[in-house]
């Protein structure tokens, strides 16, 4: 083989060998970009934890997650028995909910355990249904931002759970696009009814699958005016107590109570009602429900 030649066989095996790395480091960047957990694990721990959680106060799913992660590596293999004996770690004698650090430390875990159930929780932190199906819009971050003190001094005084709040806020007013809630900050769909002393703006809406009508709606001043009024409004609608849900003990009882009660008349095409369902999967997708672990954690 000449000189040539061999200077040619060597290019070749060369740039053959950047090629293959050039690919290798493409496939690890998006691998590695791939969620450590999947969205049936997720659904499969917020369906566990919400339900042991029940009558109870509400449990955060991701640090259940978290210390269930220590020994189920990749989140698949989950035993809801499991799950439900973690949650028990979660709660004292009276019921009332442990800090994370103090659940972990009463277990008989190693410090590598520990420190994979604090790394666990940690990856875990930006997870969420929406944002594995590639919805990461950080405006629906920002308003759920906004509205996080908001809602949670609001359940304080009225009694309705945070999730319930802001789930409702998004539904009504999609995400605070809705010409109603961009101008004139009304973000639950209130309408002005006799006896209403405010601002009033008059708009077309959808009240089932295919009929739109005119309606008057309450104007506010600013978010939390209208989160305020919302909480107010529940509370002195004989309806909404009679419907049970200031007696509703978590999001999915407090959900159901606001269809029961006719805040919105939504329905799907078959005619069935819908609203309970559109709030409760908001809640799961965002992760509401762990504001209300917040809210309701040191009460």
């Amino acid at each position: 083989m000449n000189r040539n030649k061999y200077k040619f066989l060597i290019r070749r095996v060369f740039a053959f060998i950047l090629l293959v790395t050039f690919f290798m480091g493409l496939k690890y960047i998006f691998s590695s970009k791939k969620e450590f957990i999947s969205s049936e694990s997720i659904n499969n721990y917020i369906e566990y934890v919400d339900s042991f959680s029940g009558w109870r106060k509400q449990l955060n799913w991701k640090e259940v997650a978290a210390i269930d992660g220590i020994k189920n590596i990749d989140f698949n293999n989950i035993n809801k028995k499991k799950i439900e004996e973690i949650c028990k770690w979660f709660y004292d004698e009276n019921n009332n909910i442990k800090d994370f650090e103090k659940v972990i430390e009463g277990q008989s875990f190693t410090d590598k355990e520990r420190k994979k159930a604090e790394k666990n929780l940690k990856k875990l932190s930006e997870v969420s249904l929406r944002n594995i199906r590639g919805d990461s819009d950080k405006e629906k971050d920002k308003l759920i931002e906004n509205m996080k003190k908001i809602s949670i001094d609001n359940y304080k005084k009225s009694g309705v759970l945070p999730s319930v709040t802001i789930s409702q806020a998004i539904l009504e007013s999609n995400w605070g696009k809705s010409e109603l809630s961009a101008k004139y900050n009304n973000y639950f769909g209130i309408k002005a009814s006799v006896g209403w002393n405010g601002k009033i703006a008059t708009f077309s809406t959808k009240e089932n699958y295919n009929d739109t009508i005119k309606a008057n709606f309450r104007a506010y001043d600013s978010l939390e005016e209208s989160v305020n009024d919302f909480g107010n409004f529940l509370n002195v609608n004989g309806r909404y107590r009679k419907h049970g849900l200031f007696d509703g003990k978590n999001y999915i009882e407090q959900a159901q109570a606001l269809e029961d009660a006719g805040y919105s008349t939504k329905k799907n095409s078959k005619g069935e009602a819908i609203y309970a369902d559109l709030l409760i999967e908001l809640i799961k997708d965002n992760n509401l429900m762990i504001i209300d672990n917040e809210a309701v954690k040191n009460e």
